[in-house]
């Protein structure tokens, strides 16, 4: 994503328009609230497109791994609404919560919860009052939650990698599916989430998995 930001010709010629509202130093500062110890820029950032703002944050700084800048995110999710950002998609590498799909064994470094369950908390809490949806990966599988009972979904969709954690067998299909999520944005404002998937055979063909209603600003 950072080689495409930078690029804002190849990023008109996509999407129509160059990112809005990006700034390389708008990143967690060394030092500050979040702990984290070296240089965050293109690591952690965000930018805008309409209406919708885009976070991408880093869950592994250097000394602070299993961590995400709560302090920072807070800060920029704050800043888009005030913009009039009504769509907020965060992305970071590991899940907030490890989804323990079969043959699955958590450890520290597994989700954020696992790593610090309290400040998993407060990272989610952001994500929720913001009605953001967050899309992660780490694991190699497929899993659509809405973690703490909150509102927010957490989309885990790393089952683009091969081979997957485990071969244990499983009655849950998904769990051993290449997938991947398609987000609409309609005219209304409404987003909705479509996911697909096809099995490891790789001869069956593509089923859609869920189609998700996702949270917006009012």
């Amino acid at each position: 994503m950072g080689d495409l930001i930078l690029d804002p010709t190849r990023f008109n010629s996509l999407l129509g328009t160059a990112p809005q509202n990006f700034a390389a130093t708008n990143a967690p500062a060394i030092g500050g609230l979040d702990g984290v110890t070296t240089d965050q820029k293109q690591l952690s950032y965000s930018f805008d497109v309409g209406a919708s703002h885009f976070v991408v944050i880093n869950t592994d700084p250097v000394g602070k791994d299993g961590y995400a800048p709560t302090n920072w995110l807070d800060a920029d999710l704050t800043a888009a609404e005030n913009r009039g950002a009504k769509r907020i998609f965060v992305f970071g590498h590991k899940p907030a919560i490890f989804y323990n799909y079969v043959g699955s064994l958590a450890s520290s470094t597994s989700s954020l919860n696992d790593k610090d369950a309290t400040a998993a908390l407060a990272f989610w809490k952001v994500i929720d009052v913001h009605k953001a949806t967050y899309f992660s990966g780490h694991e190699h599988t497929y899993h659509v939650s809405q973690p703490y009972g909150l509102n927010s979904y957490q989309v885990l969709v790393g089952a683009g990698g091969s081979p997957f954690e485990t071969s244990t067998p499983t009655f849950v299909a998904n769990d051993r599916m290449y997938s991947w999520a398609t987000v609409k944005i309609f005219q209304s404002g409404k987003v909705v989430m479509d996911t697909y998937g096809f099995d490891d055979t790789m001869n069956n063909p593509v089923v859609k998995l869920e189609s998700v209603q996702l949270p917006t600003q009012p």
